[in-house]
Order: structure tokens, then sequence, then C-alpha cells
């Protein structure tokens, strides 16, 4: 059986004639009414040819002759179609085109415009003027399928609308006797969407297949709070649908406006748990129901009742009655719980297609076991109740700069912050420098405000380019964001700029993940984001776009776009930056330079753990293993790093990639007590692969990846590429590849040529330097390096990191700058000493080339400070930020090749030149988002030391991580407590006083240390 509409309403017309059924205003119609006239018309409408399925365009406002004209069509068997008269002339022109429509319906104002864009053979009349046959019967439906009740048109992703052919039974499976909501005689519904919205299928049709009275709200009284509360209170309105962007902005403006409701669905868009707290707190009886679905199944596919508060992402629900959910793989396989997939959507309420688009129906409504179901496009997961939860479009993730960012995300975020009332994420910008633009209802809070608490909850990639500030979001009609309406966005002004800074700008903004058409010319490039790292990037690229050589003292010396221009035009030229580094045959090729150290320690240890990497990245989200197993084994493959075998040959060492290697993935589902026991243990160095993988599972939609790694393929530019390839690929994209691989790297990096003034600038600035640290230890040094060690760590939240960033900016110097001067003064005042060498990594990625290439490459230079009686923290900030600039410039002159030239005394139990290391992670990879997992990335310390004091900080979105590794051999856990707390008093010190004297009372800090050391 394939119930009808027309019958349903027929009947709820012989059942209560004199009840009312629509009011708008003043007037009033009632059930009896509507049906007499109603059917008059449709008489009429059969006598213009209007048979069963016939396509009728109704270009109405919202009015009760609106009503009776959809009733008209409706009971002469005919499918309306609405055009909205609002609508630009070409809109209409287009869908008058597209749906084939010859006869249109509508009051003046709407046949006006429809006569406009109507072309030769499109009749339109006036409701009035169609004629009127008293006594019409609506014919007969084929016995064989549902008719046709609709065709309501959607946009595009081309842009281009599609039409949705709605069938009747898809109506009243929606309405009549849902299993999601009661509905009566008694309700009271609001009709606040426009017609050619689906929303309204909801509204007239609930309402009139129920024997309920239907409320007409006008476009202005549904978007004015005032007006619409008023409007709710005085018709006594029990149930109404609205917008989740109009929703926010009412409840925001008087979330009290709600209390003469029974039932208030809302959805459209991701809710926001925030605004519906607030209506909630007003209102606890108030039944709040989140309604998702596509128009392609007939208004609502899932309902889910709000009934308790919810700090996260608010679920979708369950199908309603009559309609079969079905979560999907790509080869739209069933997934389990928890797992990620397609929505597929099935049963009553599927529309039969798209009007005149066969290709498109062919796609998007698929037969699965038989059934025909419609892909909605939505990923979702269901949870173990059968509840789903929504986790945004599959082409709902924009791609800018190489990042995947879900829109949805940074929206949540940006709602978190006390203070907005609204926001919209939109991308701008040409398809090469695509950037994101925030548009916020925030009156009293600060743009300073909102980007320092969005970046504590975000990886920089997805963090707004541009805030704009609005009173209000503007909204279509209905009710969701007018995104042709927001404000386009301000560049800066490059006007006066040169061709030269517009390319460098281009540089800058691909380097920084920012616009570049907000970098004007007196921006400095360590200001807007830049580091050590991101500069060594950039520099990369200047070379291979202008042919010239800027070292990073130079570009310290230029910081700005415009100096820095200028100080292009004046460089020298160096080919070999330039040119491409030659492939690899495949044959096996030397060590990097960088190996060369770190076999020979192998070598004379291969049990030691001092050179693993230890990495726990957590996974919060549904997660595939099979897909992510199947991604790492392509990592492997992707990266001849990972798979080298080092092997002497002829008295050198020699490594070559293997091929057909058996990945290292294990995967413990039960109760792991350590996750790293038997897992992080020594490589042999000549049996690849040498990274290696670990899952735990730790409980639903938490999981913890474990990747251990030799530091002989591996450094920290290395952990950002392999973490941000693998969940590409496990989300199905393929990454960029690398520029080269790692045997060629490796071969061109062994055949450079070191250039003498390199070793001139080394020996010029470590000449006389002590031989190492004199601190105190709790126990005396051995007779070989200390290799065993702890960390001790703390924590600086948010706002103290911000701290940081302004001290740096008041000095002219970097985050880098700042923390290392503390690191430094903190040495100085424990050992008493005024000259002092610590070491510090330089990415030795000096080739754009190798930005992106996995493999060891990261080498130490040495930073040497020297500190008068009066040196203050100022100054020594400014020293060491020179001296670093400096240092990465002569970066290529290798460690242990400056060791031997500069003869240093060798002492087996110390690192030559320098004890302590000092290390700013600032790689922007330890917190991200992607493939719908949040993703925490922490390096793990496996019980070793390299040197005897190395202080890590992290920089992550919303803190500081400060992790002092220290040998246990030489400190007691006391005394790396001690010195990381003399740390922060000096940080402090710096931040608040730049101005205070390094050694402020000498002696003190020293005596304190030393106080509690046997040595």
């Amino acid at each position: 059986m394939n119930p009808r509409v027309d019958e349903l309403f027929l009947a709820q017309a012989r059942r209560r004639p004199d009840d009312i059924a629509v009011t708008s205003g003043s007037t009033s119609i009632t059930f009896g009414q509507l049906a007499e006239r109603a059917t008059a018309i449709a008489g009429g409408l059969a006598d213009l040819g209007v048979r069963r399925e016939s396509l009728v365009g109704i270009a109405f406002d919202r009015s009760p002759d609106a009503i009776v004209a959809i009733l008209a069509v409706t009971l002469a068997g005919g499918a309306y179609v609405p055009l909205n008269p609002a609508f630009p002339a070409s809109r209409v022109k287009e869908l008058l085109a597209d749906s084939g429509v010859r006869l249109v319906v509508g009051d003046p104002a709407g046949c006006a415009k429809v006569a406009d864009a109507a072309s030769d053979g499109v009749r339109v009349m006036d409701l009035y003027e169609v004629p009127r046959r008293p006594g019409y019967v609506t014919p007969p439906a084929p016995p064989d399928r549902s008719p046709l009740a609709y065709v309501m048109f959607t946009s595009g992703s081309t842009g281009r609308p599609k039409g949705v052919l709605v069938e009747h039974r898809g109506i009243v499976r929606l309405v009549r006797d849902p299993d999601y909501a009661e509905f009566g005689v008694a309700d009271r519904f609001a009709q606040l969407s426009a017609l050619e919205f689906d929303a309204s299928t909801l509204e007239i049709w609930g309402a009139l297949l129920n024997g309920a009275r239907l409320y007409i709200v006008d476009t202005e009284t549904a978007v004015v709070p005032w007006r619409l509360a008023e409007a709710l209170r005085t018709n006594e309105i029990t149930v109404a649908w609205l917008t989740s962007a109009l929703f926010n902005q009412l409840a925001d403006e008087d979330p009290g406006m709600f209390a003469p409701l029974r039932c208030l669905f809302t959805g459209g868009d991701v809710l926001s748990p925030r605004h519906v707290e607030l209506v909630r707190a007003r209102h606890p009886d108030l039944a709040l129901y989140n309604g998702y679905g596509p128009t392609e199944n007939t208004t609502f596919t899932t309902v889910h009742r709000i009934r308790e508060r919810c700090d996260r992402p608010i679920p979708i629900g369950r199908p309603i009655r009559g309609t079969t959910a079905l979560v999907l793989d790509d080869e739209r396989r069933p997934l389990p719980p928890g797992v990620v997939g397609e929505l597929y959507a099935g049963g009553t309420g599927v529309a039969r297609g798209y009007l005149n688009n066969e290709e498109l129906t062919r796609k998007r409504f698929v037969l699965i076991g038989g059934e025909r179901y419609y892909r909605t496009g939505d990923r979702v997961h269901v949870d173990a109740d059968g509840v789903l939860h929504f986790h945004g479009r599959t082409d709902g993730q924009v791609k800018i700069r190489g990042h995947r960012i879900e829109l949805g995300e940074v929206t949540a975020a940006l709602r978190s912050v006390p203070g907005v009332a609204d926001c919209h994420v939109s991308v701008a910008g040409p398809a090469h420098h695509k950037h994101l633009v925030a548009y916020l209802v925030a009156p009293k809070t600060s743009e300073r405000t909102v980007r320092t608490a969005v970046a504590a909850k975000l990886p920089r990639y997805t963090l707004p380019d541009q805030y704009v500030w609005l009173t209000r979001l503007p909204l279509n009609g209905n009710g969701k964001v007018d995104v042709a309406a927001l404000p386009r966005t301000g560049q800066a002004d490059r006007a006066d700029q040169t061709a030269d800074q517009h390319q460098l700008a281009e540089l800058w903004g691909d380097v920084l993940s920012i616009d570049p058409g907000a970098i004007g010319p007196n921006d400095r490039f360590l200001e807007i984001g830049g580091n050590s790292i991101a500069l060594g990037a950039l520099l990369g690229r200047i070379h291979r776009r202008w042919g010239r050589h800027l070292s990073f003292a130079d570009a310290a010396a230029a910081p700005t776009l415009a100096t820095m221009t200028r100080a292009i035009a004046t460089a020298s030229v160096r080919r070999e930056l330039v040119e491409p580094i030659p492939p690899s045959a495949g044959a096996a090729v030397d060590l990097h330079p960088q190996q060369v150290g770190l076999y020979a320690l192998w070598q004379a240890d291969p049990d030691s753990l001092a050179y693993n990497i230890p990495v726990r990245l957590t996974l919060r989200g549904p997660l595939d293993v099979a897909r992510l197993r199947s991604a790492f084994t392509v990592l492997l493959q992707r990266h001849d790093a990972l798979r080298m075998r080092l092997t002497p040959v002829d008295g050198a060492v020699r490594q070559v990639a293997l091929e057909d290697l058996t990945p290292e993935f294990e995967y413990l589902s039960g109760p792991v007590a350590d996750p790293l026991a038997g897992f992080v243990r020594p490589f042999r160095l000549d049996r690849p692969p040498l990274l290696r993988a670990r899952l735990v599972h730790r409980g639903p939609d938490e999981n913890e990846l474990y990747l251990d790694g030799h530091h002989i393929v591996l450094d920290g530019v290395s952990l950002r590429v392999l973490v941000r390839d693998l969940f590409d690929l496990y989300a199905g994209t393929e990454p960029a590849a690398a520029a080269t691989t790692f045997a060629a790297a490796a071969k061109w990096c062994r055949a450079r040529q070191v250039t003498d003034v390199d070793e001139e600038f080394w020996r010029a600035e470590l000449t006389g330097a002590p031989a190492g640290l004199e601190l105190p230890t709790d126990r005396p040094r051995g007779r070989s390096r200390a290799t065993r060690g702890a960390v001790v760590r703390r924590t600086l939240p948010a706002p103290r990191l911000a701290v940081v960033d302004q001290t740096a900016r008041r000095l002219g110097a970097t985050p880098f700058a700042v923390l290392a001067t503390a690191y430094t003064a903190t040495l100085a005042r424990l050992s008493g000493q005024h000259d002092l060498v610590i070491g510090t990594p330089a990415s030795g990625r000096t080739h754009p080339a190798l930005e992106s290439v996995v493999g060891m490459f990261v080498g130490t230079v040495c930073l040497r400070a020297e500190l008068a009686g009066d040196t203050d923290l100022a100054g020594l900030a400014r020293q060491l930020g020179a001296r670093q600039w400096q240092a990465l410039t002569h970066q290529d002159f290798p460690f242990e090749r400056l060791v031997d030239r500069l003869d240093v005394p060798r002492d087996p139990a110390r690192n030559p030149v320098f004890d302590a290391l000092f290390a700013y992670q600032d790689l922007d990879v330890y917190e991200l988002a992607t493939a719908d997992l949040a993703i925490s990335v922490e390096l793990l310390n496996p019980g070793t030391t390299r040197f005897d004091l190395n202080l890590q900080v992290y920089r992550r979105p919303d803190r500081l991580v400060l992790d002092l590794e220290y040998a246990t051999e030489l400190f007691d856990p006391t005394s790396a407590d001690y010195l990381l707390d003399e740390y922060l008093v000096a940080l402090d010190e710096l931040c608040d006083d730049p101005g205070t004297p390094v050694f402020s009372s000498p002696g003190a800090a020293m005596s304190a240390f030393a106080a509690d050391f046997a040595f």
C-alpha cells in the first residue's frame, strides 16, 4: 500500500471541517474551507492539463494562498515545484529550464518575477485567475508505486541546482505517527521555512496531516528575535523547526523565547553544545531534537532527542521509522561500531532520484541488497548503542597548504571561546593560496583573545588566517548562513610593493601557511610564525626562485619583507643549491656525514638504547586497525631511509635500501601494563626496517600507537614527515612525494665541499672556550660517558607561552633565544662560569629538495656565551640570538671534523666541547587532527641520555612542555628538579625584567646548588 498525502488531508478535513487549519496574522482558514478551495482550484488545474505527476511551479512567499496552491496541485495529482520570488531572475530562469515546468501559479509579485524570467511556452497565472471546478475528485494513483509529491531544488557541488523527486510516501513516513515525536490535533506548528527549503515539509504536512494548526510566520518575523518571541507566545506555538544558525542567534538573544514550545527541532548544520545548553537550562521540559537528513531522504533521516548535558559534539541519533541507515566503507562494506564511514540512507523516505539527471541519479541512488539507498556523502560512525555521530562531509574537508582541515572542527573551537556568540569559517583566496577566514559575532572579545584561545585548542595549520567581526551572521531565506552576503576579507596594502616583494610574500605565505595577501612590507618573518626551521625552508626556496644564497645571518639582519627583498638582490649566487640533487641509481652509497658518528657509537655498543627514538601517538576517535597497518606498510615503501641496511664494505660503511621487507606492526588489544616492554629494544643496523610500530587499544575511541626508530635514519623533521604521511595514507590521501631520496641526499651531502669560511668561523668562535661545564654532580664522573638517563618535566600553560612570545617580540628576538637564554643563565649561575658553551640542533637541510626527505640530517652547532660581570638577561638573549643565526649559517661544517680541527682533548667520559644541550622543538606536529582522529604526539625517554643535561622544550598549541633529560649516573632526581626550578626562575626574570643581571648575586645560586652534593 502506498499512502497518499491528498487522501490523508481530505480525511482530516472530513473529520474536523470547522477546526482552524491555517492562520496568518488575522486570517484563518478552517480545514473544511481549505479543502473546498483547494479542490475547486485542483479541478481548474486539471482543466489546464495537470495530470498525475505533472510539474507545477509555485511562486509564493509564505502565505495562506501558498498553502492553498500546494494543496490544489497535490489534489490534482500533480507535483509542486517551489520557485522563490526573491531569487534573482537568472536563478528562476535556471530552475524553470531545468525542471521543464510549463505552468506556474503564484501571487502577483511571484507571477511578475517568473514572467520576466520565463521563456515562451511557460504559462504564468495568478492563483485567482485559475478557473474553479467545485466537486472535483482527485484522480487515482498508480497502484505499484507512490506518486510524486514535489520537486525541491538543492545546490549542487558544481553550483548547478539539482531537482530532488520526493514521493508521497516519504512525507507520510516523516509526519504520520512518527516514532521520534508525537504530533496531534492540539499542536500548533510554526511555518518558519521558505517553501523551497525541505523543513517546510515537516511544518506544512506535519500540521495538515495530523489535524493540527499551521501558523505562517513572515520572513522578517522569523529572524528578528523579539518579533519571533512574540509570535510564538501570542499564537501559543507548540512545534517549531529552526536551522542551527538561526537557533544560535535566537538562543544568544533571548533563550527564554522558547517557553511556549513543547517540541523544538534544530539542525541543518552541526549543533553548538553551548547554545543547546543555554536553551535547556531555561527550559528543562522542552523536547529539543537534533534533526539530520538530506532533502534526498525527505527532511529527516535520523533524529536525536537531547536529554543530557553534552560537552562533545551532539549525536545525530537513530534512524526514524521507515528508514534504514548503513555505515559503509569505500567498497560499500559494513563497518563495525566506532569506525567512521559514509552514511547510506534507505527506506520509504528515499527520493526517486534527480529530475532530468539520470547519470547523477545512478551515482547517488544505489542498490544494496536489492534495496535503494541514497549516498549522503556524510561521514558518520555508529556507537555501541546504535546512535549515529556526525563527522562532517566526505567533501567537507578542505586541503590548504598540504594539510587536511575539518571546517567543523575549527568552527567548534571558535564557538567554545568565551565571548564568541556565533561564527562561520570559510575558505578564501585562489586555489594556490587558499586560507581560512573566521567570521565572528563577538562584540566584547578581542582578536588577540580569540587567537590565543583557539591556538590552545587547534594545530597551528588549522588556525584561521583572518578574522572578521560582524554584529550578526547574515542568514538566507532558509535560515542558513548566507555565504554570498559575508563581507570580502581585507588584504594587506600591497599597492607599493615591488614584483620581487610580491614573489617573496608568496614564499613567506607558503612556508608559514598564511595568506600572502595579508603580508605587508614591514611584516617580520619571525614575528608572524617563523622559526629557524621555517627560515631554513624559506632560504632554500629563495635559492630555488632567484639562484641567490641568503644565509641565516643575512636573513636575521633583514627581518622584514622589504629588507629581505633588498638583501636577496645583493646576495651571492650558489648554483649547487639551485640545481636538483642527482638521483641515486639504487646501489649502495656512503653514509651521510651525520650518520658516521652514530654508526661508530652503535658499533661500540650495539645493545645501547641511547639512539632509539620512541614516540607515542595518542589517537582519539574511531580507528580502523587494518587501514592503519596498511598505511604503515606503504610508509616504509615511500621512505628509503627506513629500509636501509648498513654494512662495512672495504673499510667503509655503505648503506642500501632493501625492497622486500616485512613491517613490524604489532596490535595489542588486551590490558597492557607497560607498552614499551619488549618494544623499545636495540636495532641491528644491518637488519632493516629501522622503524617499528606497536598499536595498543586503550578503550572505545582511544588507542596508542608507539613508533620506535633509530636516530641514524631519523631526526625531528623526519618525525613530522612520517606522522603526516602516515595519517594522510590512513585517510586515503596520497602525500606529496619528496623531491629526492635519502640515498641520493646522503651521496650529495657527502660530496659537498665544506668551505674554508665555515672552518674559519668555528675556529674563531670556539678558540679559548672551556672544555666543558663545571657543574657539581651527585656522583663522580666515571671513565666512560654516562648513558643512563631519566627526565623531569614542567608544563607552562598557554598564558605563560604567550608571555614568552611577547618577550621575544619586545627584545626583537625569537622564542628560541628567550628560552635558551634562561637555560644558559641557569647553567652559568649554577656553575659560576662566565664563559660556557651549549649545543643545539641544526636541521642540516640546506638544500630545498631536502625539506620533506626522511633521514638523518640534523647536526649539532655550538652556542658560546661570554658573560661580563654586568651582562643582563636581555644582553644575553641578543648575544645568543645573533650567535644562533651565525651558527646556522655555518652549520654544514660537521661537528666531528670541528672537534678534530680544534684539537680538543678527548675525554671518554664527556662529550667534546659541551656537556649540555638545548633544543626548541617547534615542529607543528605534536597536536593534529586528521581522518576523524585527534592525534597527540609525544617523544619518550627509553631510560637513556646522550648528554649530561639535555633540555628539550616542546611547543604545543596550548602550552610549553619542558623535559630535562639528565644523566642518572651523575645527578639525582632532586638535583635535576632543582635545576629546572632555577630555569623557571630565570625565565620569569627575563620575561618580567629583562634588565636583570645574569649574576645578580655572584656565587649564591652555585652555593645553593652545590650544598646538596657530595662531590
